[in-house]
């Protein structure tokens, strides 16, 4: 995680400071309310670990707890989402979707701005790191869209990297994610949060030359180049039909 990140994340701490521990709480028949809070308050925010808070942050608002309990713990969640991939409750597109139901839109802008901060902030990263080893630009960027939040910078700044690993990360956006971009909710996966006209535009910008441009001329190790010719075709079938 560089520092970009890591000051955004120091001010989301300081900001939901506020933010106290849940001494109790609901949840649903099946979920083990005592028990979860019970390790979740076993250790101070910052220890705890993504498998300890990994479940939580799933079940967060629809099975356990309240928007309270969930804003107390989102400084960590966001922490751990940054680098960590092993729990559906880190995917920024989850989060971004919990926030939502927190009242996300009737915050003060402020507020809004220094949790938008660490989404920004971790995208711009994620644009520059091999695809396999943390959560992708896509994913952050869903989530940025999501809370309806400009993404023309963090564009720009992916088409004008002429580094390796912002062409691998471009070419997994486009196996991965052009044809959901296109396609109805129930098969567009993360993207089904996101209004259809970003969900068009974003679909325009991936299909486009540039995007064709951008791969052919990467330098990428020959270990890889199979990822840069599927993204490719795949970016020709799409513009042919």
């Amino acid at each position: 995680m560089g520092s970009r990140p890591r000051e955004a994340l120091a001010r989301v701490y300081r900001a939901f400071e506020v933010h106290r521990a849940p001494s109790r709480w609901d949840a649903a028949p099946g979920r083990d309310a005592v028990g979860i809070l019970r390790t979740l308050t076993s250790v101070p925010l910052l220890d705890l670990t993504a498998d300890q808070l990994g479940p939580y942050a799933g079940w967060a608002l629809t099975t356990v707890g309240d928007a309270e309990a969930y804003l107390h713990f989102l400084p960590r969640i966001l922490e751990l989402a940054a680098c960590d991939m092993g729990y559906l409750g880190f995917d920024p597109a989850v989060i971004a979707g919990k926030l939502l139901r927190c009242a996300w839109t009737d915050w003060p802008p402020e507020r809004c701005n220094v949790v938008a901060n660490v989404f920004e902030a971790v995208a711009f990263a994620a644009i520059e790191v091999p695809p396999e080893e943390e959560q992708t630009a896509p994913q952050w960027l869903c989530g940025m869209l999501i809370l309806k939040r400009p993404v023309a910078k963090l564009l720009a700044a992916w088409r004008q990297s002429p580094t390796a690993d912002a062409a691998l990360q471009l070419a997994a956006f486009v196996g991965m994610d052009l044809d959901a971009l296109g396609a109805a909710d129930r098969d567009a996966r993360f993207w089904a949060n996101v209004d259809a006209a970003s969900r068009r535009d974003l679909q325009t910008w991936l299909a486009s030359p540039a995007t064709s441009e951008q791969l052919q001329a990467a330098r990428v190790a020959p270990r890889d180049h199979w990822q840069i010719d599927n993204a490719l075709k795949r970016l020709r079938a799409a513009q042919t039909n």
